[in-house]
């Protein structure tokens, strides 16, 4: 008798903790975000993609997935509209080419799927999480200048054609170079923010025995790359070089004395904040645009970046 009754309750407990489990599993939700990238192979946005990663892994009720466009247009439509299909509780772009991204935010809203446009200032969105990509480039040439006593000559090394912050950094630094009658861009390449592209490039460069006082890359990769071959030739001594982003390997050339000028952009706080945006539109349906602004950064401010 006693071990029936036993039996009994062991089977009445069992039955009560798989009710509340099932009510609990049944009742709570798992949100699914979809965040798609222009390319894992870009440097910095391996930066984006840890703050991604790290922001999902806290939050047992959201599963993010990650979308790698591989710089390919097509890809990044196709992976989207998948999302779409799939009935994604929010969607997160930096584009390949913001142009075509517009379409996909349309198709979002269609679909009543909130979508986050991430650098890319389209009204098409339902929220935006951009960085002041001007200014950044103001701010960068501004800089650039100021070291060369506002005369000379300089050289750009341009991010990935179509992309906004290419575009923007470029559009920065043009409308500084227009102040100074006697500052001379005498070139753009486009390094596509690749470090072998910008060595490649400046390689050419000195090859063809080309005057500049100043290389001026829209991103830390191809500025990186561009040291790597003035040190190669050992001319690295008479040229400023500025990147953008402020990586950790940009930060440790620049306390070796290898890189003059950077900007701090913060590549984890973008991350964050789009997913937040994204979080946000799920639960209240609105959410006010994000606006993180780059900040200069030279040798004497090395210090605190590294930390």
């Amino acid at each position: 008798m006693k071990k029936l009754l036993c039996v009994i309750l062991v089977m009445a407990m069992l039955f009560i903790l798989a009710e509340c489990g099932g009510a609990q599993s049944s009742g709570s939700k798992v949100f699914k975000i979809g965040f798609s990238v222009n390319d894992f192979n870009d440097k910095w946005v391996s930066y984006v993609l840890d703050a991604v990663k790290a922001w999902d892994e806290a939050r047992p009720d959201v599963e993010v997935i990650l979308g790698n466009s591989q710089t390919d247009v097509q890809k990044q439509m196709a992976d989207v509209e998948t999302w779409i299909t799939q009935k994604f509780d929010a969607i997160c772009v930096k584009p390949v080419e913001v142009s075509a991204t517009i379409v996909l935010a349309n198709e979002c809203k269609e679909a009543g799927i909130p979508y986050v446009a991430v650098q890319q200032p389209i009204k098409e969105a339902t929220a935006r999480c951009l960085q002041d990509s001007v200014r950044t480039g103001e701010t960068q040439m501004q800089a650039v200048i100021d070291m060369l006593g506002g005369k000379g000559k300089v050289a750009i090394l341009m991010g990935e054609p179509g992309t906004l912050v290419a575009t923007q950094r470029i559009e920065g630094n043009k409308n500084i170079l227009a102040k100074y009658p006697d500052v001379e861009l005498v070139v753009i390449e486009v390094a596509n923010w690749q470090r072998d592209q910008g060595m490649k490039i400046m390689e050419t460069w000195i090859q063809s025995g080309l005057k500049v006082d100043a290389i001026v890359a829209s991103n830390d990769e191809a500025a990186i790359g561009a040291i790597l071959a003035l040190e190669a030739a050992g001319i690295r001594d008479k040229y400023i070089v500025a990147g953008i982003d402020a990586t950790p390997d940009a930060l440790k050339f620049m306390k070796e004395g290898r890189l003059d000028i950077t900007m701090f952009a913060d590549a984890k706080k973008l991350g964050e904040e789009s997913l937040n945006l994204a979080m946000k539109l799920i639960k209240e349906g609105k959410a006010d645009d994000v606006v993180i602004s780059d900040l200069l950064v030279l040798p004497k401010d090395v210090d605190k970046y590294l930390k």
